[in-house]
């Protein structure tokens, strides 16, 4: 089973008091947090795969840059903002 996940997810952390981004949202920091939950996703699911003998592995895997709208045609520079942000 394969999670789709991005190196961006070093740099999140998980808020669990603002999970749902009521409290303020920031476009890199959504993505790192999300991207880091797919991690922790694949590895929990590993770890019950195995005990339960199942014959699956779970991986998360980072697809590296896709040809997006975001990286097509950025909006305000979005898209050139992301790549120094993410350093992936």
């Amino acid at each position: 089973m394969v999670t789709v996940a991005s190196l961006a997810h070093a740099r999140g952390d998980i808020d669990f008091g603002n999970l749902d981004a009521a409290q303020g949202y920031a476009m890199g920091r959504a993505y790192s947090q999300s991207k880091l939950a797919n991690v922790l996703f694949a590895y929990e699911l590993q770890r019950r795969l195995s005990a339960a003998g199942a014959g699956l592995v779970s991986v998360a895997a980072h697809p590296g840059w896709a040809a997006t709208e975001m990286e097509i045609r950025p909006q305000g520079n979005v898209g050139a903002r992301w790549r120094k942000w993410c350093t992936c």
